[in-house]
């Protein structure tokens, strides 16, 4: 099947050069990205981290403590994981995004097809 456009002749391909990235436009996808996996680790994490200090609390005799100790530490614990992963992904980002643009002017752009 064909792609048609809006005035019923068929798609033209044509190749476009990707010459730079914004930088922090770049950043703040890149962050969004790892916060995402940021949060889903940091929900695995916790529940490791509260099993764990519950059998620990358990082998002193108070899981209650134990429970509660592993819910409070995990929620420190994975909220500072999910703020490095958005941090660093930030920097990560906007370095890659600033590097693309220094080569891509020595060395030339990407080349895109996109239909039209």
């Amino acid at each position: 099947m064909s792609e048609i456009s809006s005035n019923n002749k068929p798609a033209k391909m044509q190749k476009v050069e990707l010459t730079s990235y914004d930088v922090v436009s770049v950043g703040r996808v890149a962050a969004g990205i790892c916060g995402l996996f940021g949060v889903i680790l940091a929900i695995i994490y916790f529940f490791i981290i509260v099993v764990l200090a519950t059998l620990a609390g358990s082998s002193q005799g108070n899981a209650a403590i134990g429970l509660v100790a592993g819910i409070v530490g995990g929620l420190i614990l994975g909220a500072l994981f999910v703020g490095f992963y958005i941090l660093f992904g930030f920097i990560f980002g906007v370095v890659a995004a600033a590097l693309y643009n220094v080569i891509a002017k020595k060395v030339g752009p990407i080349k895109i097809e996109v239909k039209l």
